[in-house]
């Protein structure tokens, strides 16, 4: 969710937002306004609002009401060493030819990538489709932290790297399988290279009216959290965009 007021003295623009883009497109959007309007502009994302917030203990309460964040996990990121590492893998599917391969390559950059970058949360166990290129796995969640908390002990997962954006029908069936997967399951996280269609993503709203939690994220998403770490923080904003 997103809300904004601009306070004007001076010049200066003050926006806010709970949104968590890139801190680089952050900052160019701040240039770009400054350079043709002349404005002096200072957008406050989820981070920059967070570091404010969890900087004074008085306001801990306001980051836990209204950012849904943990202050005692605020200033946790991931070691550049693991970014690092993440990186290279990223690098070596953009340089595979075979698309099998390349499948095997993305399949343990998004295990590691929950694994080494989110709180709380575990690969517990995987499943591998050559005929398809498909790969599941199942995430035991511990997190309290928002979008995790709510979709239950366990959460089903899907990794396709595929031409074309994942449709309705392939995310009722994705659901399907959280279902069956255990009864306190309500939730289900995919990565799509091309995102989804119009479709799936009137289809997710639907769900998440039912209770069902369906986060996708797609390459973009992912180059986002190979640059910073901020992973957690991403999925909430993918969420909020997804669900509100």
């Amino acid at each position: 969710m997103t809300s904004g007021r601009a306070y004007r003295g001076e010049r200066c623009i003050i926006f806010a937002t709970t949104m968590n883009p890139a801190g680089i497109k952050r900052d160019r959007v701040e240039e770009e306004l400054r350079d043709e309007y002349g404005w002096r502009v200072n957008i406050y994302d989820f981070e920059r609002l967070r570091n404010r917030l969890v900087g004074n203990n008085r306001n801990h309460d306001l980051a836990k009401e209204h950012l849904n964040t943990d202050p005692d996990r605020a200033h946790v990121d991931t070691s550049e060493f693991v970014l690092d590492n993440l990186r290279q893998q990223y690098d070596e599917i953009q340089n595979e030819s075979d698309i099998q391969q390349t499948a095997r390559l993305v399949e343990n950059l998004i295990e590691d990538l929950f694994e080494k970058t989110v709180p709380d949360v575990g690969v517990r166990k995987s499943q591998y489709f050559g005929s398809t290129g498909a790969y599941e796995f199942i995430l035991t969640n511990n997190s309290t932290r928002y979008p995790w908390r709510g979709m239950g002990p366990f959460v089903f997962a899907d990794c396709k790297w595929l031409s074309k954006p994942i449709g309705a029908q392939e995310i009722r069936n994705m659901s399907s399988k959280a279902d069956m997967l255990h009864p306190e399951c309500s939730g289900t996280v995919i990565f799509s290279q091309k995102g989804l269609s119009d479709s799936g993503q009137q289809l997710v709203r639907e769900l998440f009216a039912q209770g069902k939690y369906v986060i996708v994220f797609d390459q973009d998403d992912l180059e986002r959290m190979l640059e910073d770490g901020y992973t957690d923080e991403i999925l909430e904003s993918i969420a909020d965009s997804l669900w509100l």
